[in-house]
């Protein structure tokens, strides 16, 4: 469905598309069908507002950050407007939707005041990788025109690093408001990468909100899956973004996909080998040819 609305030229988002002339239509048809829509965040519904939509239910990304990498916000420690800066810009600078060139030109403007800012960018690193880079950052810089989570923001505060954005997404619901920029120009961006600077975590912990830890959002799935009556069935769907969610399982099934597939071949090989040796027992009997002939013979013999 994505490639689908990006060769159409949609802007992709977290409104997947309900907007567009061509792929909007058939959206629709597809969610006035389901049972149950879930969305990653409330700031969703609003694309939801003339769709005949079924029952709605918010249930966000799991922040998968693993114990090795958890820790407490960190403080900026270094000379004001003299130290380097090590800017994380947690996402692929080739998707449009991102802004990579707003951070860029933070990051100018950073350097206008006496900072010395190195950006280090993301491209489909494995997750481990991601949590080592957030670890050693000073700060990480979201500058998304859109946005449902963003998970990255989640994952950085888990991995004790401060987050500074554009208003974007679920963030000003429960980051302080220092790490929110008053717009989306490079100046105030900045302004906000020096309050974060200044700011002593020590004294004002962020931490994150329960709704988005493993065990509620494992109770929400439960909770959404369970049948409505005896041996009923729901027909759910989720964003794309739940896709992060759902690696172990996703894992699982193509483990079991895998196991099947090594299981067909080793049938298939010795139904092959059967076969292989019943055409040699023919051959050592005087081949296919001779068998009819034989049979042939035979029956020809029992008729008389």
């Amino acid at each position: 469905m994505e490639r689908a609305v990006h060769r159409r030229g949609a802007r992709l988002g977290s409104d997947v598309g309900l907007a567009h002339r061509d792929i909007g239509p058939r959206l629709r048809r597809m969610i006035a069908d389901l049972d149950r829509l879930v969305l990653v965040a409330e700031e969703q519904r609003e694309h939801l507002t003339d769709v005949n939509s079924p029952e709605t239910q918010v249930i966000p990304c799991h922040v998968p950050v693993e114990e090795d990498w958890l820790q407490p916000m960190t403080s900026w420690r270094g000379r004001w407007r003299r130290e380097r800066l090590d800017v994380l810009f947690p996402a692929d600078p080739r998707r449009p939707e991102k802004e990579h060139y707003l951070a860029l030109e933070t990051g100018r403007e950073l350097e206008t005041r006496g900072w010395v800012v190195g950006m280090t960018t993301l491209r489909q690193q494995p997750r481990p990788i991601v949590w080592d880079r957030m670890m050693v950052a000073s700060l990480t810089l979201i500058t998304s025109s859109r946005e449902a989570g963003p998970l990255v923001a989640k994952e950085s505060v888990a991995c004790g690093t401060p987050v500074v954005s554009a208003n974007v997404g679920d963030l000003a619901r429960w980051l302080p408001e220092a790490c929110i920029a008053a717009d989306r120009s490079p100046i105030a961006l900045a302004d906000a990468c020096e309050r974060v600077l200044s700011t002593d975590w020590g004294e004002q912990p962020v931490l994150l909100p329960d709704w988005c830890q493993r065990p509620a959002v494992e109770q929400a799935w439960s909770t959404c899956f369970a049948p409505s009556k005896p041996n009923g069935k729901r027909r759910v769907y989720w964003p794309q973004d739940h896709c992060r969610c759902m690696n172990k399982g996703l894992t699982i099934a193509g483990a079991v996909v895998l196991l099947l597939s090594l299981i067909g071949v080793v049938v298939g090989g010795a139904m092959a080998s059967n076969s292989v040796a019943s055409l040699e027992n023919m051959e050592d009997l005087g081949g296919p040819v001779e068998l009819r002939k034989r049979h042939q013979r035979n029956h020809h013999v029992r008729r008389r």
